[in-house]
């Protein structure tokens, strides 16, 4: 296994929007065929919009070709605080690995590259949303909870 870490392009957009909705499958049992398309087009909108804009910068990790893991930085501002005088702040969506590939270190180098492109964009603050099963890899980062967010001040 060799894994290739790179930025997504706008080419990777109909992939990211199927891990996107593979990732949410679980979520969406009861949900209707017509909801569950009209998701995915609002997802794939979103990957094209966001990569062309570069609003969105995701992060991905190949093995032979295929995209196996990825970890999404969305930008916003917020008021400048004393904690973030910039106001800019990074919300990390998206961290998937498929199950085959999982406790290999591939999602924590992904969050390594997502930070680091963060404080590249001058981010002075990232949010997530933690699952109970990636909750010890964002703490052996640095992130704290918060209201069931996590965050980070790189």
């Amino acid at each position: 296994m060799s894994i290739i870490y790179r930025k997504a392009v706008i080419a990777d957009c109909a992939v990211l929007t199927q891990i996107r909705m593979d990732n949410m499958d679980m979520y969406m049992e009861h949900e209707s065929a017509d909801a569950k398309r009209a998701l995915c087009r609002s997802i794939q909108h979103y990957f094209e919009k966001g990569i062309t804009e570069n609003t969105l910068i995701t992060w991905l990790a190949c093995d032979a070709g295929k995209i196996i893991s990825t970890s999404g930085l969305t930008f916003f501002d917020v008021m400048p605080s004393i904690t973030n005088m910039s106001g800019r702040q990074g919300y990390i969506t998206n961290m998937y690995t498929y199950p085959e590939y999982r406790c290999r270190g591939i999602a924590s180098k992904l969050l390594e590259l997502t930070i680091e492109e963060a404080k590249l964009q001058g981010c002075g603050r990232l949010v997530l949303y933690k699952t109970e099963m990636a909750e010890n890899i964002y703490i052996n980062f640095g992130f704290e909870n918060s209201s069931g967010y996590m965050t980070y001040c790189p």
